[in-house]
């Protein structure tokens, strides 16, 4: 016999044998949260009462949602609603798994770190004080499974179950109801345990091909034909031998090694998945269409989850689309979560909600609370991918020490933000991008300079924010309407209007604003470049110097030349009208003014002049040119041609294909080889592959927009601007943008760590 019968104080009879209850329905959500990219090279994943956290291939671990307690790992935030890097938790970490107000990490030496709540010892340090960074959990070696519970913790060790915190009906299973602030011993199970799952209060381990359960018990959850609680560990009435566990608040689960799914416990909502609602299992009960083909297991709440042949299926309630299927309505036989019916690599599943992971490693959230895509306090009903700028990005532009993009028409930046340059009206750095305030849409491109930033709006308007403007965009005056393109330098800014006019305006010390006019400190309204009143094709704004197209073809400078970056074999200090570049009359199609040299695109190859002590003319030399050379290592056919951010002494091309090449300063990693090696010449960028279509680069730092719209930098970390969640050290290849899981070269998984609630 497969049921119990019993009246509860739900005021409803629960029974087997009665006929399946309708499925129930919620309202429709107000409102479904806008898809979102996903987060990448995700190893492991769990997620917990208002919160989840995520692996990444390098060992890195990083958490998102409420931070009440101090349960993402950082302290001085109450919510994030994108990931977070937890502190000392840069490497090193092979699982982690999600509790109600407390995380748990399995380092790759087997030991065990905890944070967040402590009110009963689940942090298992010995003590009940909270923590919002890592504390190691006492006297835990050879750890192979872990699972955090609501209030407590359980993990396999050395064959061992041992589980500590609250006991308050037995669910550390030694006989007792007492709490534990250490991890004991569960009775009987000093052995041949190698899978545990905690729940609301009740625990299961796999041991010896058997499921045994030990804790609370009002609802069958212990599977051992009664409603008795118990202690001790009791034998589930398993039919077939057991390879994997999983609980939620009042039911248990188990994976059979023919690759069948059986259920036990309270059905209320369908979360057995044997086709019944209003429903208790004492002992373990077919799932529905699980006999064969189930390789993962989840639960939580009052759901549970499988990866089925590949794809991701859920069942049980519903109100806040915790099942993922686009719906709120409950399900009492598996239901496929949308979008994931193929090649899922994981699967967690929390009180809220759900994450999985995808075929090509990145992480997929449904649910409320645990979205992680930048939306705060959303619901979704279907997966959304965990915020990150690897598609959906159209243009990217780098300042000296920050960065910005356009994604889905608005405006993000990150790194730097001592003046304002982020625009979200605070001078706090970030190491994830922040949307610019006003500039959720119509946004086209975007531009940074030193310590300020502007963008281009469809209407043909400029607004700017930073230094020498409010810490928010502001209106450039006189350019309301008629702007083509936008180029930001150190303190400087320049515009190509519609009738192809060249228009600069900020400070102007060395004539690089280039009207004519004497030197001065600042001009905060636009004036027209000397001769350039139409038929410009292009304009880029260096450190302390401009350089542009004309109609004919050739290239133009003024500004500071005292380096030769003017390129018409002088050096001025001061050049406040336009000179002509030597040898380029004709032919330029693109051209970039970096810090004290320059560049231009002539016919499919490049050439380069001024300051090169860094390699920035890749002609081979670090001899100073103040004339055009010829950029060596380049294939030929060259399509585009970086604008060197403020400071920056590097350069980028793009070859046919999409390639990416850079050359010069080196120090900080700019370059993307994978090294710290300045480069004479140009050399390949690391991990790029061929569909890059824009390269911007800032001070000591690079970043590259590829054909699907993801952006990802390189270089220096200082202040975030790499955009991946780290604040230190450097990149030396390519990571994505707002995902703090970047795309590493060598990517390592860690099957069987499939830690979840």
């Amino acid at each position: 016999m497969e049921c119990w019968i019993r009246r509860v104080s739900i005021a409803i009879t629960l029974g087997a044998c009665l006929v399946a209850a309708p499925a129930a329905s919620a309202p429709a959500l107000a409102a479904i949260a806008p898809s979102t990219p996903a987060l990448s090279n995700v190893a492991n994943v769990s997620v917990g009462g208002g919160h989840a956290c995520a692996v990444d291939g390098s060992g890195a671990l990083y958490c998102w949602g409420s931070n009440a307690t101090g349960q993402l790992g950082v302290s001085g935030i109450p919510y994030s609603d994108i990931p977070v890097r937890v502190t000392g938790m840069g490497s090193g970490i092979a699982s982690v798994s999600a509790g109600s107000g407390h995380t748990c990490a399995l380092t790759t030496s087997a030991t065990v770190k905890c944070w967040g709540s402590n009110s009963n010892g689940q942090l298992g340090n010995g003590s009940t004080i909270d923590s919002a960074t890592a504390v190691d959990v006492a006297g835990l070696s050879g750890v192979t499974a872990l699972s955090a519970g609501t209030d407590y913790t359980c993990a396999v060790a050395n064959g061992a179950a041992r589980c500590w915190g609250s006991n308050r009906s037995g669910q550390l299973g030694d006989s007792t109801t007492i709490s534990r602030t250490i991890p004991i011993t569960v009775s009987g199970l000093s052995s041949g345990a190698t899978g545990i799952a905690a729940g609301f209060a009740h625990s299961c381990a796999v041991a010896n091909g058997g499921a045994r359960c030990w804790g609370s018990n009002n609802y069958g959850q212990l599977g051992d034909s009664t409603a008795t609680d118990s202690t001790v560990p009791v034998d589930a009435a398993m039919v077939g031998t057991a390879t994997d566990i999983a609980v939620g608040q009042y039911h248990s689960c188990a994976r059979l090694n023919t690759g069948g799914m059986r259920c036990w416990g309270l059905s209320m909502y369908g979360q057995i998945g044997n086709g019944l609602t209003a429903f208790i299992a004492v002992v373990p009960a077919n799932v529905s269409g699980l006999s064969s083909g189930v390789s993962s297991i989840s639960a939580a709440g009052m759901q549970s989850c499988a990866i089925v042949n590949g794809g991701a299926k859920c069942w049980g309630a519903n109100p806040n689309g915790e099942l993922g299927d686009g719906t709120t309505t409950y399900r009492s036989i598996p239901s496929d979560v949308s979008g994931l019916s193929a090649g899922m690599l994981g699967l967690a599943l929390g009180e809220s909600g759900g994450c999985a992971i995808t075929a090509d490693a990145r992480a997929m959230c449904w649910g409320h609370r645990i979205l992680g895509n930048g939306t705060g306090n959303g619901y979704r009903s279907a997966p959304t991918g965990v915020f990150g700028l690897d598609s959906g990005a159209s243009a990217i532009g780098a300042g000296k020490d920050h960065t910005c993009a356009v994604k889905n028409g608005g405006a993000v930046c990150w790194g730097r933000n001592t003046f304002g340059q982020l625009g979200n009206d605070t001078s706090v750095d970030s190491a994830v991008p922040v949307t610019v305030s006003g500039l959720t849409s119509n946004v086209v491109l975007v531009s940074g300079g030193q310590l300020k930033s502007c963008a281009l709006l469809q209407n043909g308007a400029v607004k700017c924010w930073g230094q020498g403007y409010a810490w928010t965009p502001t209106d450039v005056p006189e350019l309301d309407s008629g702007v083509a393109a936008l180029s930001v330098g150190g303190s400087h800014a320049c515009v190509l209007m519609t009738s192809g006019a060249a228009r600069c305006w900020g400070y102007n010390a060395y004539g690089e604003l280039g009207d004519g006019s004497p030197v001065s400190s600042f001009q905060n309204i636009p004036v027209t470049v000397t001769g350039m009143t139409s038929g410009t094709l292009a304009i880029s704004a260096g450190t302390r110097h401009t350089c542009a197209i004309v109609a004919s073809g050739g290239v133009r400078c003024w500004g500071y030349g005292s380096n030769g970056a003017l390129g018409n074999n002088t050096t001025p200090y001061q050049q406040i009208t336009p000179v002509d570049v030597t040898g380029i009359a004709s032919g330029a199609t693109a051209v970039a003014a970096g810090i004290n040299h320059s560049c231009a695109l002539v016919g499919g190859v490049v050439y380069c002049w001024g300051y090169n002590q860094y390699g920035s003319l890749g002609d081979g030399t670090r001899a100073q040119s103040n004339t055009p050379v010829l950029v060596s290592g380049l294939p030929t056919g060259v399509t585009a041609l970086i604008k060197p951010g403020a400071h920056a002494s590097q350069t980028c091309a793009i070859t046919p294909g999409g390639a990416a090449y850079c050359w010069g300063a080196n120090y900080s990693a700019q370059v993307g080889d994978g090294t710290v090696a300045n480069r004479l010449a140009a050399t390949p960028v690391a991990y790029l592959g061929a569909d890059v279509t824009q390269i911007v680069g800032g001070g000591d730092h690079t970043c590259a927009l590829t054909s699907a719209g993801a952006v990802k930098c390189w270089g220096s970390r200082r202040y975030g601007q790499v955009g991946d969640g780290s604040g230190f050290d450097y990149s030396t290849v390519p990571v994505y943008v707002g995902n703090p899981l970047p795309l590493n070269p060598i990517r390592t998984f860690f099957p069987g760590m499939r830690a979840a609630n």
